[in-house]
């Protein structure tokens, strides 16, 4: 077993699971009791379908002190106020969010230790105390908000699914997108809509077009989260080529910041192995192929994949 392997519990049970409360419950006790038998520290993902009705469960255990999926000051103030003072946490996030940091710096029992994705997101926050690269293999836009939904939920639900745009290359080209991309004062980038000619010479902007929002990384969708999720006529591009961690992680591996940057899915000296687990045991659950008599044995076989 190495030691440095840190596993997730990240369940997308659903908003309309079959499970009942109790059953739940169940599945969380169960995992971090199988987990804790192997490994030092466990990370439970604030963004688990469940997790905070069953808050309870998922605190108390003494190797539960890393949570993850922190994306706002508004979550780390609700999971502050349920843990024990007198405990160190690791508190997770996908991308770097500068509030969040200045709010836990008030914290000593509190390490941040925010994701990156790209060579700029490290370049933005490499004097951080700790690091994570963001767990990736993307292949696409679609396979991008997929790996999106494990720690902003929303991205598990159709009416902000609806709000983004796939165009293809074709679409893209005949259209001139990348051209119309703008970066603002606060770095965001967003896509001119083409004016419309009206009598005349005058042109003027349709105010009721959408804000389109450019993004290739967690750290741009944190730029743009509340304004996508409060207002309605924001929509979002997902501009991303195929790309995985490897690369990423060998130019970093580089530096002198190694030692204190938690690689996630890919293994390399001095770095932090994770990954969510326990993910197809709970789709067998789901689909009634796996009774709760049979979870602990599931798991234990899964368990020694990692070991």
């Amino acid at each position: 077993m190495t030691k440095q392997f840190l596993p997730i519990i990240n369940f997308h049970i659903g908003e309309n699971t079959t499970l009942r409360f109790e059953e739940q419950a169940k599945l969380f006790e169960l995992s971090i009791k199988t987990l804790a038998k192997y490994f030092p520290e466990i990370e439970i993902s604030c963004s688990s379908d469940g997790f905070w009705n069953h808050i309870e469960v998922c605190k108390n255990h003494p190797q539960s002190n890393c949570f993850g999926s922190i994306n706002s000051i508004d979550i780390a103030q609700k999971l502050i106020s349920e843990l024990d003072t007198n405990r160190q946490y690791k508190f997770f996030a996908p991308a770097y969010d500068s509030e969040v940091a200045d709010f836990l710096k008030k914290f000593k029992n509190i390490t941040y230790i925010p994701g990156i994705f790209t060579q700029s997101d490290f370049e933005e926050i490499k004097e951080n105390q700790f690091i994570k690269i963001f767990p990736f293999r993307c292949k696409d836009a679609e396979d991008f908000i997929s790996i999106l939904s494990a720690p902003y939920p929303e991205f598990r639900k159709s009416i902000y699914l609806k709000k983004l745009l796939y165009p293809s290359q074709e679409l893209i080209e005949k259209y001139k997108i990348l051209e119309r991309i703008t970066i603002n004062t606060d770095g965001t980038r967003t896509i001119r809509h083409p004016e419309k000619p009206q009598s005349g010479d005058v042109r003027i902007h349709n105010a009721q077009s959408p804000t389109i929002y450019v993004i290739n990384s967690p750290r741009d969708y944190q730029k743009i989260r509340s304004k996508f999720l409060l207002n309605p006529n924001t929509k979002i591009f997902i501009h991303i080529q195929e790309s995985n961690c490897d690369s990423l992680a060998k130019s970093i591996k580089q530096t002198k910041y190694i030692s204190r940057i938690k690689f996630e899915d890919c293994v390399y000296d001095n770095a932090i192995v994770s990954t969510r687990v326990f993910n197809e045991i709970v789709l067998d659950i789901l689909a009634g192929h796996l009774g709760f008599d049979e979870i602990e044995i599931a798991m234990e076989e899964e368990i020694k994949r990692y070991l």
